[in-house]
């Protein structure tokens, strides 16, 4: 029911006969009733603080309880909890180590084990005269850097010429270097930047080149266009397995046709 609607039934019960004071009383009810509804809908109350309005802390505590009607010692004490009641606790700040996400999520994240310095499981203990075991859960430290979707390692390989022979030896790149120019895992990261993500290959040229790892639009698209061909496969036999489907869903954004 709108509000206009039970504003009316609250009229037709003063026109019954209604005292003013219980008139008054069910019209606040219903304008109460209006009001939260409306903050609830419009996210301006959650629901936890909604519930905390109408029923009050759901708190158990004796001196909630019983108020001041105790004698003696209780008496006081539930007079002395009424009053702490009454003033707000400051809030305490969260613990270390809660945030929002926890180790778990990073699942991407490197990976590593880090030994104690100085001591060994089964050590005398530096404090007393214990020994020390390795706990089941280490200390987790989280550290999180900026750096470019795609960056760039320039190796200066050493060269020297005999100045009889001419013969030019070059050192070695090192290990894990690999061949060529571009990694596997370039092309993947563009694709999924472009078509994962949306962002556009000119886009992410102006990204790169602001961290000084240039890499032209063109690029990309080759790159991109000759791993696609690797993949054709795959992406034929997800094609046939689509085409075997009973039901299919279609999402798009809604627009306005302005001509057909």
């Amino acid at each position: 029911m709108t509000l206009d609607e039970l504003l009316a039934v609250v009229e037709r019960m003063k026109a019954l006969g209604a005292e003013e004071k219980d008139y008054a009383v069910l019209r606040a009810l219903v304008e109460s009733y209006d009001y939260l509804t409306d903050a609830v809908r419009e996210n301006r109350m959650t629901l936890d603080r909604l519930r905390q309005v109408l029923f009050g802390s759901k708190s158990e505590k004796k001196e909630r309880v019983l108020g001041r009607t105790g004698t003696g010692a209780e008496g006081r004490m539930a007079g002395e909890g009424e009053a702490k009641a009454e003033t707000p606790a400051p809030a305490k700040p969260p613990a270390k180590g809660h945030g929002r996400l926890g180790a778990e999520a990073y699942g991407g994240a490197e990976r590593i084990v880090i030994p104690h310095e100085s001591l060994r499981n089964a050590d005398p203990c530096p404090h007393c005269k214990g020994r020390v075991y390795t706990q089941k859960e280490p200390a987790i430290l989280i550290r999180i850097q900026a750096c470019p979707p795609l960056q760039a390692t320039r190796c200066e390989q050493e060269r020297l010429r005999c100045n009889l022979c001419g013969e030019i030896f070059t050192a070695k790149p090192p290990p894990g270097v690999g061949e060529g120019k571009f990694d596997a895992s370039v092309a993947s990261m563009i694709a999924a930047l472009r078509y994962g993500s949306g962002l556009p290959f000119h886009r992410i040229a102006k990204l790169q080149e602001s961290f000084g790892v240039p890499f032209p639009a063109s690029t990309q698209w080759d790159l991109v266009h000759e791993a696609a061909d690797k993949i054709e496969p795959a992406y034929r036999a997800l094609v046939d397995l689509a085409a075997q489907g009973e039901l299919l869903h279609n999402d798009d954004t809604s627009m306005k046709i302005l001509d057909f």
